[in-house]
């Protein structure tokens, strides 16, 4: 068995989904496009529970809706002040719904013990 030294193995994939006014996240919450930033939206809770060494976002969106895409640009931005990379994805719209809601159904599946904030 060959382990390549530059590959990481516990590296973690989280997910939302942009909406056109509004981020969701696997749990049903969701933050409006103007509280993205405060420190007690459900986005930045849900940042804080991600090890930025070990977890990245992968954000579904309608890419042809200006308005979902512009969110995503800005979803990106406040995580990426926390030290979360965060990407899009530019498959067609009913593909990545499809994948959104299975995240959903592996994370609700998970042991409630990875949603604990880092210290």
């Amino acid at each position: 068995m060959k382990i390549e030294p530059h590959v990481p193995v516990d590296l973690r994939q989280e997910s939302v989904l942009c909406q056109p006014h509004q981020v969701v996240l696997y749990n049903g919450a969701a933050t409006a496009r103007g509280d993205l930033a405060k420190p007690s939206s459900p986005f930045m809770d849900f940042l804080k529970t991600l090890d930025p060494n070990k977890c990245f976002i992968v954000a579904f969106m309608d890419i042809e809706n200006k308005q979902a895409t512009d969110l995503f640009y800005e979803a990106q931005r406040v995580a990426r002040d926390v030290g979360i990379h965060m990407q899009g994805t530019v498959a067609p719209y009913p593909q990545q719904l499809a994948q959104w809601e299975s995240y959903r159904k592996v994370r609700r599946l998970e042991q409630p013990s990875v949603d604990k904030p880092r210290a």
